[in-house]
């Protein structure tokens, strides 16, 4: 019994840390789990099983923009088998079509149910190095930060190539026509 207490007096602490999470420790927790999943391969709208991996960090509007979107990705491959179909590849966490290899946010803003972190990025290559910031749009639902959308802001001509934000890019649907 008391084993199960102690338990419970850490998940109640750990959901009290997180309650008391700023936004940019918000970012930090998405952007970490991110890159792990662009390291194993992911480039483009993620699969299921990886959407899956990502939702607890998401708010459920982006995470339902998401499911829409693999469903129309679906259905474009499907209606158009020899073209790519939209959303293939890039980064869509990043205004950098080839992503970023170090993030860092600055100090967040956030007031009630909603709050935004800039977040610098680099992607290195050799010698070459790229700088830029993007915003993170969040929103807090019962004391957790959840990314909402991602406003692109790279001063480049080469981006991802999903437009001015994420949200924006997911529910441009029919993606392939009718």
């Amino acid at each position: 019994m008391i084993r199960y207490l102690c338990a419970a007096a850490l998940l109640a602490m750990h959901g009290a840390a997180l309650a008391d999470e700023r936004p940019e420790e918000a970012a930090t927790r998405f952007y970490s789990a991110y890159q792990k999943l662009r390291a194993a391969g992911l480039s483009g709208l993620p699969d299921g099983k990886t959407l899956r991996r990502l939702v607890p960090l998401l708010t459920p509007e982006l995470a339902r923009n998401f499911e829409a979107a693999i469903r129309e990705q679906q259905r474009c491959a499907k209606k158009f088998p020899d073209d790519k179909p939209p959303w293939a590849e890039g980064d869509m966490f990043s205004s950098n079509f080839e992503g970023f290899t170090s993030f860092k946010p600055e100090l967040g803003k956030g007031a009630g149910a909603s709050g935004q972190v800039a977040v610098a990025f680099e992607y290195a290559e050799g010698n070459d190095r790229v700088e830029w910031r993007d915003m993170l749009v969040l929103k807090n639902a019962g004391g957790h930060w959840r990314i909402d959308n991602v406003v692109y802001r790279a001063p480049f001509q080469f981006t991802s190539g999903y437009g001015a934000d994420l949200r924006s890019s997911l529910m441009a649907i029919p993606a392939c026509g009718g």
